[in-house]
């Protein structure tokens, strides 16, 4: 009894009850905030996905875009909970208390009691932890897999078993699903155990137990990899977001894209398909090659920013990548006195310097298990430094830091009583440098301008179905910031949505002329909404115009594709829509409605086996089409091929089982 319950577990248990209230405070008071149940950006993202996997797409066109387990845990959480905001963000804030007591058991593992103590109420309370476990994104989990494999990678040399090996494995895998920056520190991992159980095994049996580790951890993996291969036909481990985000963090103009938006990023993000780089895989290794080009053009221009990430790393500010944190603090009192900058930067500003010099003191003392926590550190500053040092991705670097802070008092007083004056005054020099260093400059503030934060907002009131209120805050932006676009693009959207169709145009033509020397992705945006316009008043040949301007303007815009088809289509322009379908297919190879557009096509001319063919392929790739399994139906029932029918109908009735004709002929067909 006495070992169940440990002062040790009832302080774990303390910890992880301190910060789910403070995160159920957060939680409350986040509830004001207009995305709260309106993620944007990543968030957005990773929120579609997960209901398209709740909707069965558990498949997607292509290999992985981001990597993958966060989005699938959240359509699991998602399918569990239903689609409750709150109960969401509940299954975010659990993550991150637990993460605070994983933070204590980690510090009583490598510290004594009060400094594990106090990591995890510093932990409990950090302001960013909450900003971030409030939104949909992956960092919560990324920490917590990360805590149980250093726990886990700490527990081996006392009982070196094949289970703890497997283990640590599978989480490296885990932790490499949500985001691979945990790969860089495999090796040192690796090595760390090496050196660690060196005189209790020979070489041969350390190997095999080393490579249990790298194979656990690859059969977590495969199954991303294999995804991959089997969508895409190429060799993408987990995900092939690593070229643009290389690029991102390392171009001449790193700063600028650090925070491109929306609309830029669409034009961006479509560059390798312009240049022929059509899969995945091709896109990822373009945006590295380009890179790299700019790295040899200007190697120490290179070395310059790669100095700078490092200190932006350390410095106090929390740099936004998407969402911008001090914004949030307008919704939460208590956000506003946990993450704030007066001067110093609290939490990053103090934890962040401290943090580094405990990191450097441990690594002096070159204690074995504390070795570790500095090598995790380490390798998680060089993955992101190599690529985005935003607050997003250090985040899980900050528990490290949160712990070697929290140790540095027992430290000092150790020192203190070995009357060791002079290392004590060096690291309170250090510590007084390495503050100045992480806060100078005073506060830097939100860095997200005032138009954009407004144009959010009417984001968010328009998906809440409120159009006079995104209207009115479009319209202040416009009215301030008249060369702002994207909010121009926005007020016209909703202005469309509220039937007010010839002030919706108003704006588009303005967004035209304002844009009319380099027009971009803004402009094609608003040449397809005039398109949409002209097709609701009936004016199909303008609307063909406007949908091949915004083609000429951005030749991979999916959506004037996909549009300009069925028109052309109804005007007998056959030759025209097939062209179209085409530059569709050279862009996105795997797109289910162009194969359906074709087979249309192909059966109309004749050429039956050839649109069967097309229809086939349509289905296989949009798993919710049901109304191309029942042609399929139809047309294998007809054809005497009952086997083949009766296996569309049942995909058919898997999703739909009240389908009244699918019900009917499945009757027929028997079997």
């Amino acid at each position: 009894m006495k070992k169940i319950f440990s002062l040790d577990l009832i302080l774990s248990v303390a910890v992880f009850a301190l910060a789910l209230l403070v995160r159920w405070i957060y939680l409350i008071q986040f509830q004001k905030s207009p995305f709260f149940d309106t993620p944007i950006i990543d968030a957005q993202t990773y929120l579609q996905l997960a209901q398209n996997l709740v909707q069965g797409f558990w498949i997607q066109e292509e290999a992985f875009w981001q990597p993958p387990l966060y989005p699938y845990w959240l359509g699991v959480v998602l399918w569990l909970t239903g689609p409750s905001p709150l109960r969401l963000h509940l299954a975010h804030f659990l993550v991150g208390a637990l993460n605070c007591a994983l933070i204590y058991r980690l510090g009583r593992r490598l510290f004594s009691r009060p400094a594990a103590l106090a990591a995890g109420i510093i932990a409990a309370g950090y302001g960013t932890f909450l900003f971030f476990e409030g939104d949909y994104l992956p960092v919560p989990l990324i920490i917590l897999f990360n805590l149980a494999l250093l726990l886990i990678l700490l527990r081996i040399p006392d009982h070196p078993s094949f289970f703890r090996f497997g283990a640590a494995g599978v989480l490296f895998g885990l932790s490499a699903l949500t985001r691979p920056d945990i790969l860089v520190f495999l090796p040192a991992a690796a090595l760390w155990l090496a050196w660690r159980l060196r005189p209790a095994f020979a070489l041969r049996p350390l190997a095999v137990r080393l490579g249990l580790l790298v194979a656990a951890g690859l059969l977590i993996i495969s199954p991303a990899t294999i995804h991959n291969a089997f969508t895409s036909r190429e060799f993408v481990l987990i995900s092939s977001n690593g070229g643009i985000n290389f690029y991102i963090g390392n171009n001449r103009d790193a700063d600028a894209f650090m925070q491109i938006r929306p609309y830029a990023w669409d034009n961006f993000v479509i560059q390798p398909l312009l240049a022929g780089a059509v899969r995945p895989g091709e896109r990822s290794d373009w945006f590295y090659r380009r890179a790299v080009a700019d790295l040899k053009q200007d190697p120490w221009a290179w070395l310059w920013r790669l100095g700078r990430k490092t200190c932006r790393f350390f410095r106090g500010h929390e740099y936004l990548r998407n969402q911008d944190p001090y914004l949030a603090r307008n919704y939460s009192s208590l956000l506003s006195s946990l993450l704030w900058e007066h001067g110093l930067a609290w939490p990053y500003g103090i934890i962040g310097p401290l943090g580094l010099l405990g990191l450097i003191l441990l690594g002096r003392e070159r204690r074995p298990d504390r070795v570790l926590l500095v090598l995790y550190a380490g390798a998680q500053v060089v993955a992101i430094i190599l690529f985005m040092a935003a607050a997003r991705y250090r985040m899980p670097t900050v528990p490290a830091l949160i712990l070697a802070a929290s140790w540095l008092p027992a430290w000092a007083e150790e020192k203190w009583r070995q009357k060791k004056r002079f290392p004590l005054l060096l690291a309170a020099l250090a510590a007084v440098g390495l503050l100045l260093a992480g806060n100078l400059g005073g506060s830097e503030g939100p860095e997200m301008g005032i138009a954009e934060q407004l144009m959010w907002q009417g984001y968010a009131a328009k998906t809440h179905g409120n159009l006079a209120e995104a209207e009115r805050l479009f319209r202040k932006v416009t009215k301030e910031f008249p060369d702002f676009l994207p909010a121009r693009l926005d007020l016209a959207s909703a202005l469309a949505e509220a039937g007010q169709g010839e002030d919706s145009r108003e704006q588009l033509n303005k967004i035209l002329e304002l844009d009319s020397a380099h027009p971009g992705m803004v402009s094609a945006k608003a040449r397809i909404l005039l398109a949409k316009l002209d097709q609701g008043r009936g004016d199909s040949e303008s609307a063909i115009r406007h949908y091949r301007a915004a083609l000429a303007i951005f030749p991979a815009a999916e959506e004037a594709m996909l549009r300009l088809t069925p028109l052309l289509l109804d005007e007998d322009r056959t030759a025209e829509a097939e062209a179209v379908i085409q530059q569709c297919l050279r862009y996105y190879p795997n797109q289910p409605w162009a194969f359906r557009s074709l087979a249309a096509i192909r059966w109309n001319q004749g050429r039956r086996e050839e649109a069967i063919s097309f229809y086939q392929r349509a289905a296989k790739l949009n798993h919710l089409d049901q109304e191309t399994r029942l042609f399929l139906a139809r047309y294998y029932a007809s054809s005497g091929n009952r086997r083949l029918a009766r296996r569309y109908l049942d995909q058919v009735l898997r999703h739909d089982p009240q389908n009244f004709e699918a019900r009917q002929l499945r009757a027929l067909l028997g079997g």
